[in-house]
């Protein structure tokens, strides 16, 4: 009996010594695996809730509590670089809305369709890495606010594109790098940007 309490009161500290080093390092503990925990932390996140989150591209919809994964370009669009406020995450669906707006989206994923995990769908739409707008101080306000509202030019670099047309979805993107296929509606018809040199090169649809 004594050596299992001793083993019960190692195992005890041990924990206590894991939750302090956390708490050391900033990560977020989870209290109750609820609401904004899952957002930090069940799905993986690693975002820490003191700093400021943004959305990493832009953010297409035509219903706000039911905004598909895989980004469909139609609709309203919700500009990269909004910082957001997590609400809520659970299995499949990620709850937030923008800083100073009472509106709240919901972006729900169907792992079927985007072949995506819930933790690397969030990972990336969401980013703590600063305000991604400040990336691209030097192409002009013209071109920026063209970006911001989903619209692609010839010439534009991939890392542009990322942020204007988010990734390209996985499921229909497997077999070519030179040119990225994005979805318009659930009627399938789709953008392609071909590129050259890490540039558009040609836009079409189909």
């Amino acid at each position: 009996m004594k050596n299992k309490g001793l083993v019960f009161l190692g195992c005890v500290k041990l924990a206590l010594l894991s939750m302090f080093l956390l708490s050391v390092s900033g990560c977020y503990v989870p209290r109750d695996p609820g609401n904004l925990e899952y957002a930090y932390d069940f799905y993986g996140l690693n975002l820490y809730p003191n700093k400021p989150v943004y959305l990493a591209h832009n953010i297409w919809y035509t219903d706000p509590m039911n905004i598909s994964a895989l980004n469909y370009h139609s609709g309203k669009v919700i500009p990269f670089g909004s910082e957001i406020i997590l609400l809520k995450a659970e299995k499949g669906y990620v709850l937030f809305r923008i800083q100073g707006s009472a509106q709240e989206y919901k972006i729900v994923n169907n792992r079927a369709l985007t072949l995506l995990k819930d933790k690397d769908m969030y990972q990336q739409i969401f980013t703590q890495e600063g305000d991604p707008t400040l990336n691209f101080k030097e192409i002009g306000a013209t071109v920026l606010n063209d970006m911001k509202k989903g619209i692609v030019s010839l010439g534009m670099t991939r890392e542009q594109v990322l942020v204007t047309y988010g990734p390209a979805p996985k499921n229909i993107n497997q077999l070519s790098e030179i040119t990225w296929v994005y979805l318009i509606n659930q009627q399938l018809k789709t953008t392609h940007l071909v590129f050259k040199d890490d540039k558009i090169n040609y836009i079409f649809e189909n």
